[in-house]
């Protein structure tokens, strides 16, 4: 009992990552093996977040004409005033313009 005991002393001693790091590299592990140093995820499962294409913050709106992606009415009322052909650079910056061949 620990807490109890004044003169009480742990065996256990702590390692640090680094310490940690070291032992498992010098140890053989098979490929597939998962370990610090390979810290592969697989995808993840949650949608991926949208966001706005002019502010940047969360869009939980799309243009239907554009397919700009906004965050509020204000940002929708911007959308509408833009001249034709600004939403294409817009939508450059995310890869989702359209390409003419």
């Amino acid at each position: 009992k620990p807490f109890k005991n004044p003169n009480y002393k742990s065996t256990k001693k702590y390692k640090s990552f680094k310490q940690v790091l070291t032992m498992e590299k010098a140890t053989t592990y098979p490929i597939d093996f998962p370990t610090y140093w390979s810290m592969e995820a697989p995808p993840s499962i949650l949608p991926q977040p949208k966001y706005c294409d002019i502010t940047g913050f969360e869009a939980p709106y799309t243009d239907p004409k554009t397919n700009l992606r906004y965050h509020n009415m204000e940002v929708y009322q911007h959308i509408q005033q833009l001249p034709r052909g600004t939403e294409q650079q817009y939508l450059e910056l995310r890869n989702a313009h359209v390409v003419l061949k």
